[in-house]
């Protein structure tokens, strides 16, 4: 008597399947009339409905492979209601069933579609996965084709955001009030305070907000309510856009086009920690003239100071030491936003702010010197692709490119600052505000991270370069 195993799965796409039960009835009626000893450990059935194109997106599928691949063996057969029921992509199909075949000996039977044995059997069967793979995807194509047009008809089709509930028929959707008071809290907070993602998560999650699946928040959860144009009146999709029916507060309202244009001004390296992350207020800006890489902050355990190195250097990756007291460092940052602001200093308190260069002959050699660049990278590539270079040399290579770019770009600024003043700056005051004692950290990386992008150390020079950010028109 052969031992057999059923597999069930119903679709996501509104098939006239057999529910879960009746497949599994079916299945077992047949196993009963071909004497397939079918025991319920190996029954493995999807919980949900779960499209048959991935393999890797259906649990009970993968267990039972797993199942399969052990020894003994613990069935000899696996029956479905349909083939499509174990696969609608032919090659997933042929893979897996090539497994089980010839590799542990176990054969996938329909019991509806009955194939006869041999080479034609399975040039049938064969016939058979095609046409359940050309079935699923005209019908995708389908599907897509009628959510379009709803879309063009301003239809709602989309899950609920944060905030909302839906009404049905593609009908705008209701604000809840609960949910919504989470996104008020997030666009004030990032409106209208210093606080960065990060921070505002944290006092989210102390305040008892949770995000729509009821979970705590964290950067990226923030970052998705700022980011989405929902929360600004326009519904998005599939690359589709038009003005919603849907109400948004007049709080969330006034705050979203200022939210966004924070957003774009605080657009860095996707790797770059928010500064309430940071355990100094100048993490993330002072950089290792030598690579490129961040120095990374070191406090002294007696809390009398601390250090900034860079991580590579530590790690043994260059010769070259780049490391400088926080104090120094903090000081170097005063005299630079003290030049910034007071541009009246004496030279003496210039030390660590290059004076500024005559603006007609160096701002064009400056420009020319930057589009340079762009063919240095090009050989550095050509250079890796063509293997005379590591994976390591190429990436260093390009961290020195970028950081003769921002050192070329640091004194564009200062040329431009003799004819163009910056716009409103979130440091008014200078260094006042870094030096403030009663001001908290986060809000002085906030501020300074504003208005400048890298502070390059250059060890060997004793100096440190401040890039700041171009002032807008």
């Amino acid at each position: 008597m052969k031992r057999g195993a059923a597999y069930i799965r119903v679709s996501t796409d509104e098939q006239m399947d057999l529910s879960p039960q009746s497949q599994l009835d079916a299945i077992r009626a047949y196993a009963a009339q071909q004497q397939i000893d079918l025991k319920e450990p190996c029954i493995f059935m999807e919980k949900e409905g779960r499209s048959g194109r991935k393999a890797q997106n259906r649990p009970e599928f993968q267990r039972m492979i797993a199942a399969a691949r052990t020894v003994p063996r613990p069935f000899d057969v696996i029956l479905v209601w349909k083939f499509s029921r174990f696969a609608r992509n032919q090659d997933e199909s042929t893979f897996y069933k090539g497994i089980l075949r010839k590799k542990l000996g176990i054969e996938v039977i329909s019991i509806s579609e009955p194939v006869m044995e041999g080479m034609y059997g399975r040039l049938i069967e064969l016939i058979i996965e095609w046409q359940d793979e050309f079935y699923s995807y005209n019908l995708g194509a389908e599907v897509r084709r009628g959510m379009t047009k709803k879309a063009q008809q301003h239809g709602y089709q989309l899950p609920p955001c944060l905030g909302y509930a839906a009404a049905g028929g593609g009908r705008p959707f209701l604000i809840l009030e609960n949910e919504y008071a989470a996104v008020e809290r997030i666009f004030s907070l990032y409106g209208e305070t210093g606080l960065d993602r990060t921070a505002i998560a944290r006092r989210l999650n102390e305040e008892g907000f949770r995000t729509k699946r009821g979970r705590l928040f964290d950067r990226r959860s923030v970052t998705r309510v700022l980011e989405n144009p929902f929360y600004g009146g326009t519904v998005v999709w599939n690359g589709l856009s038009f003005p919603g029916g849907h109400e948004v507060k007049q709080s969330v309202a006034a705050l979203y086009p200022l939210c966004q244009k924070r957003l774009r001004e605080e657009k860095k390296a996707p790797r770059r920690r928010d500064a309430s992350a940071c355990r100094h207020w100048a993490s993330g800006l002072l950089r290792c003239s030598v690579c490129g890489a961040s120095l990374s902050y070191h406090p002294d355990p007696s809390g009398k100071g601390g250090v900034f190195t860079c991580w590579k250097y530590a790690r043994g990756l260059h010769r070259e030491s780049c490391s400088i007291s926080a104090a120094r460092a903090e000081n170097a940052f005063f005299h630079s936003l003290d030049q910034l602001f007071l541009p009246a200093l004496p030279e003496s308190g210039r030390r660590y702010a290059p004076s500024a260069p005559d603006p007609t002959e160096e701002k064009a050699r400056l420009i020319r010197q930057k589009k340079s660049l762009e063919q240095k990278r090009k050989r550095i590539r050509a250079a890796y692709e063509a293997g005379a270079d590591s994976l390591e040399e190429y990436r260093e290579r390009c961290l020195r490119l970028q950081t003769e770019k921002e050192q070329i770009e640091a004194s564009l600024c200062s040329l431009n600052r003799q004819t163009e003043s910056f716009p409103s700056l979130a440091i008014r005051g200078g260094a006042d505000l870094l030096r403030a004692a009663q001001v908290p950290p986060a809000v002085k990386s906030a501020a300074l991270r504003s208005i400048l992008t890298a502070a390059i150390y250059d060890r060997a020079a004793d100096q440190i370069t401040f890039c700041y950010r171009l002032p807008q028109s």
